[in-house]
Parts: structure tokens; C-alpha cells; sequence
């Protein structure tokens, strides 16, 4: 989440009663997540101010994600025009002459996307409301995530008089552009969201630099580079961005260090360290860097515990535990670290609660609920942990809604609505929560725009 706060020189004779609730006034505002730690330190303390204000207007609070095009990290603005009547339901302000927009999903402001309006009260309390003017005409401040600007004297109302200031886009929405591999196309793909608007392909079949041989997973950093395991050529891809700028390979075939047979689940910790699911060497694998330097390898052939069989996916959780989807032996697998410690798994084979037909996806939400796809029952399963508890399911056999045909992937958005690679429907899937409403599906078979030949891995870039 992220706020608006309003700030202005208070007149002289209100000093001490804004003294005394400023305070108070501050414990209003939560941020429910924080991953640029700046903004819940003295920048936000000092500047952003809020209190009431007596037969005065309720202030916008709104959420606000916010993010730019800029290079590979690119994100499309969604506008969602709320009732105007709401927009004066959170926190009233007082009169003010700078506006603060912070966001504190660690995104860009983009000061061209903003649209705002003066409210005045002049003497008999009539309230009016300036025209939307393009926030990019005046002198904007801009520190990343933070932005600041001086309303201009003109747009102040009578007497100075205003009383607050709104966004008339209301609720600005950061939605993560989507990231797929379209395996059997031997490509990348990236769209903006689920109408497939911004598409952009990247790869062909082969060997060099460029080319894939069935790209199975897919991952994202925030500095915006791409992680693909590009399985049958046995190797890992980075790239910057969807030019294919950067483009550094590692790994060949075998058992040994830096060797991988099959390799197709790929996670990015927060620390940026590389997990991999080296699938038919029934191993986990995890690398510092894309020169290979610190590498560790888990896990043996078999179903007991610190075993697998045919690893298809790994994620790491808010937790910075290792979770794998363990195909062959129809479970869940959950360690502390690389070296086995806190082994806890779950599921056998089945279709009831508690069991699976070979995982293929797995993912964990900011929650730290656990979702994974069920590939043979043709559903998507979540439990609130390793325990089981929770259990909720979706889907069936099929190609409408509510139904799916070979699902592969999961991705968890920071919205919480989740996205599916349908694979042999030809189709990503999102739908809004675990009752399936929202169901939007994108996509159809072939190999042109919009079209994909059983797309495996699926990614969300989280920030």
C-alpha cells in the first residue's frame, strides 16, 4: 500500500492544536508493505502531516501503487475511477500548499499518469473543485519513489483557502506486466496484462545466443532481468530485458557442478541467489551469481526424506524457505536452508484432500499460503501451510471456465490474484481468488501474436 499526504503551513493560531494531535493523527496510517524502508522513516514522519479539520472535507488516502516504463522494469497503470463521493472517506486534512505522493512499493513515479483537483471552501463554506490539470505543468520534485510539488498561489482558491487535494484518477494500481514460456514455440513472452496488449516475443529454436530448446521456467529480479532454464539445451539465461540485451548462458549437461539434466523450475530469492530444479537429476541446485560461483546442490534419487523424484518447481517464501513441487512423489517438500535442516513434506497420491497427482507449480503469496498446481487432477490447490490446514481447491477437466487441461505454473500477484499456465487449453489463466471469480483467460494455439503452443512457466514480477 502507499498514501497521499497533505501538508501546508498551518495558520499561526492553530499551531498548538496541531501540535498536540499530529501524533495521533500519524498512527492512522499503515503501510502494509515495505520494501523501500525509506518511506516509513523521517521522510514520511517529518513531512507528512494529517489531522482533523472541523466541518471540513474528508480528505483522499488512497492506495496507490505507481510505476513507469523505464528500460526493463515496465509496468502498465491501470485507472480506477472510484465514486467521487469517496473520495472524502478516509482522513480529513487541513489547508496545505505542497502535496506528497509516496509510494512504497518500491516503483517509480511516474508524474505524466496523475491528475489532480484543488477543493476550496471559501467563506460560506461552498465547496469547488478545480479542473483535472496534468500534474506534469508544474514543478514537480521527484526522488524515486517519493515526489513533491507547490501548488501554485493561482490554483489556491480565495483567501488560500484550500482544504485538500485529490487525485481525480483515484485508486492508481501498479499491475506487474506477465512474463511466459511458451515451451514449445522456443520463446519468451511479455505482455502487459490479460487483454495482451504490449506484446513482445523474444527466441527461436536452437543452440546460441538468442535461441531455446523447449524454455520451461521463468523468473524475474527487481532490477528487471529474466531468468529462463532453458531445459533441453541444459543451461540457465539471463537477460536484461526483453531485447535479449545481456544475454549470458550457464550450464551444460551432466551430473556434476554447473551441469543440469533437464532443468525447469527457477525461483530468484530476495538476496538474489539463483534456485533451480534440476529435475531429472532428482536435485535441487542453488548459485550465487550466473557465473556458477557458490555452488550447492540437495537431494537424491528416491521418496524418502533429502529425496526426490523429478523435481519439477522451487520457490523460495517471505520466509527464505525453499519449498519444491516433488512430481514423482506427489508432494510438497519444504526445508529450512540447502542443507536439508527443518525437511517437512506433504501429500501422497490421489485426488481427495491431502492428495496429488504430480505436482507441476508451486508458489507462495506474501501470506505465506502455499499454492501449487495439481497437473493430473487438473486443478490448483491452497493451504494456509505444510500442515495442510486450509485446504481449498479449483478446477476440473476441460477447456471452459472454472476448467483446465494440463495446468503447469503458478504465479502469485502482489494483489493476491493468481495466474495459471492452462497448457494444453493453449491459455493463461487469472482469476481473482481461489473461487474463481474474475476468470479471465488470454490465449489460443499456434505460434503467432497472441497464440501459444503449450506455454509452461508463468511470471509475476513482484515489486
Amino acid at each position: 500500500m502507499a498514501g497521499i499526504g497533505i501538508h501546508r503551513k498551518e495558520r499561526e493560531e492553530r499551531k498548538d492544536e496541531i501540535n498536540n494531535k499530529k501524533m495521533n493523527n500519524m498512527k492512522r496510517i499503515t503501510w502494509t508493505r515495505s520494501c523501500c524502508t525509506r518511506m516509513n522513516s523521517g521522510v514520511v514522519s517529518n513531512e507528512l502531516f494529517l489531522r482533523q479539520h472541523h466541518n471540513s472535507l474528508w480528505c483522499l488516502f488512497t492506495a496507490i501503487f505507481i510505476i513507469i516504463a523505464l528500460g526493463a522494469v515496465a509496468f502498465a497503470v491501470e485507472i480506477r475511477v472510484i465514486h467521487p463521493d469517496e473520495q472524502y472517506q478516509s482522513t480529513a486534512c487541513d489547508t496545505n500548499d505542497v502535496v506528497f505522493i509516496i509510494s512504497d512499493s518500491c516503483c517509480p513515479i511516474d508524474t505524466t499518469r496523475l491528475y489532480f483537483s484543488i477543493i476550496n471552501i471559501n467563506e460560506s463554506e461552498t465547496l469547488r473543485v478545480s479542473p483535472p490539470s496534468p500534474l506534469l505543468n508544474l514543478a514537480w520534485n521527484v526522488d524515486s519513489t517519493i515526489a513533491s510539488v507547490t501548488i501554485p498561489e493561482s490554483l489556491r482558491g480565495e483567501s488560500g483557502d484550500t482544504v485538500g487535494v485529490v487525485l481525480d484518477s483515484a485508486f492508481i494500481i501498479c499491475i506487474p506486466k506477465i512474463y511466459i514460456a511458451d515451451t514449445h514455440n522456443h520463446r519468451i513472452v511479455c505482455i502487459d496484462n490479460m487483454t495482451g496488449i504490449g506484446w513482445i516475443e523474444y527466441g527461436t529454436e536452437g543452440t546460441g545466443v538468442g535461441e531455446f530448446d523447449y524454455p520451461v521456467g521463468i523468473a524475474m529480479t527487481p532490477d528487471g532481468r529474466i531468468y529462463v532454464t532453458d531445459s533441453h539445451n541444459n543451461r540457465i539465461i539471463r537477460i536484461d530485458d526483453m531485447t535479449g540485451t545481456g544475454w549470458i548462458a550457464y550450464g551444460d549437461s551432466g551430473t556434476g557442478v554447473g551441469e543440469f539434466d533437464y532443468p525447469a523450475g527457477i525461483a530468484m530469492a530476495p538476496d538474489g541467489r539463483i534456485y533451480i530444479a534440476d529435475r531429472d537429476n532428482d536435485r535441487i541446485v542453488r548459485i550465487n551469481d550466473m557465473t556458477g560461483a557458490g555452488w550447492v546442490a540437495y537431494g537424491d534419487s528416491g521418496s524418502g526424506e533429502g529425496e526426490f523424484y523429478l523435481p519439477r518447481n522451487i520457490t523460495v517464501g517471505p520466509d527464505e524457505r525453499i519449498y519444491v513441487a516433488d512430481w514423482g512423489n506427489h508432494r510438497i517438500v519444504r526445508i529450512d536452508d540447502m542443507t536439508g535442516a527443518g525437511w517437512v513434506d506433504y501429500g501422497s497420491y490421489g485426488f481427495g484432500i491431502g492428495e496429488f497427482d504430480r505436482l507441476r507449480g508451486i508458489a507462495v503469496g506474501l501470506d505465506e499460503r502455499i499454492y501449487v498446481v495439481d497437473y493430473g487432477n487438473n486443478r490448483i490447490v491452497r493451504i494456509d501451510d505444510i500442515t495442510g490446514e486450509g485446504w481449498i481447491e479449483y478446477g476440473s477437466s476441460g477447456s471452459s471456465e472454472g476448467e483446465f487441461n494440463n495446468l503447469t505454473e503458478i504465479a502469485v500477484a502482489p494483489d493476491e490474484r493468481i495466474y495459471v499456465n492452462d497448457r494444453s487449453n493453449h491459455r493463461i489463466v487469472r482469476i481473482d481468488d481461489m473461487t474463481g471469480t474474475g476468470w479471465t483467460e488470454y490465449g489460443s494455439y499456434g505460434f503467432g501474436i497472441g497464440e501459444f503452443d503449450e506455454p509452461d512457466g508463468i511470471a509475476i514480477a513482484p515489486w
